[in-house]
């Protein structure tokens, strides 16, 4: 029994041991955009690519063609088709759609990797957008959101596919 119960105790101490953070003393991450977070180089927010030398919002910016469906409070489901624009935000990791939901407001979105966005909580007027997410899906140079928002009371879910044109 004392033979099991101090392999045991070896076991954890060597496995506990062996997960360390690793270090970043040694850790040269390529271009001046990228950072070393325990032992790994990642991109600075609003840049991709093997050298962290590409800026993310550019591969967003432009016109799109919407098609929306959405179930509201109010009116059920409710399926829409409409233009939208996206363009460079406030900050480098940052991008605006222009008509949200066809409504002709603009609508933040952060950039949070090369193929995830964030729409975080906002009020712009009187629709108080309580958040979403997007995928670029890379090969068909197009965005799927799913977000929510309110407006006059009426609470709608939604899911948009962007296609850029």
């Amino acid at each position: 029994m004392k033979f099991l119960l101090r392999f045991v105790l070896f076991f954890f101490i060597i496995t506990f041991s062996a997960c360390e953070r690793k270090s970043c003393t040694d850790v040269i991450c390529p271009g001046i955009n990228s950072t070393c977070i325990n032992g790994q180089c990642y991109c600075q927010a609003g840049y991709e690519g093997d050298n962290c030398d590409i800026l993310s919002y550019k591969k967003y910016v432009g016109s799109y063609q919407v098609s929306e469906s959405c179930t509201t409070t109010f009116s059920g489901y409710v399926n829409q088709s409409y233009s939208a624009s996206i363009s460079p935000g406030f900050q480098i990791d940052v991008i605006t759609i222009g008509n949200f939901a066809n409504r002709g407001l603009p609508v933040d979105v952060t950039i949070i990797d090369a193929t995830y966005l964030a729409i975080v909580e906002q009020n712009i007027g009187a629709v108080n957008v309580s958040g979403g997410q997007g995928t670029y899906q890379v090969f068909n140079n197009r965005i799927e959101f799913d977000y929510n928002y309110t407006v006059s009371g009426n609470f709608h879910s939604c899911t948009g596919i962007f296609t850029k044109f």
